[in-house]
């Protein structure tokens, strides 16, 4: 599964559109403030969290991909939103 679009919904909630044309919510917050350490720390700021980018089916932080989530967790532990 792939992930095809991403638009900031509000704090560090995300709607990410999956190859399967599911929509889901994801609040990135609880897993960033675990595992966002030293350098990538900086995506605790919105203004750095927004800027992230859909690539190679991926949702990405930074030039160098430094923070980048499987697919298949994103979609488990999104909200799902209805058509």
């Amino acid at each position: 599964m792939d992930i095809l679009d991403a638009t900031y919904k509000n704090d560090f909630s995300i709607e990410l559109q999956f190859s399967n044309n599911e929509h889901r919510i994801v609040n990135f917050e609880p897993i960033l403030k675990k595992y966002a350490k030293g350098e990538n720390e900086k995506y605790l700021l919105l203004s750095n969290f927004k800027k992230f980018k859909v690539e190679v089916g991926n949702i990405v932080w930074g030039k160098n991909w430094d923070i980048i989530l499987p697919v298949n967790y994103l979609y488990a532990h999104g909200e799902k939103v209805n058509s």
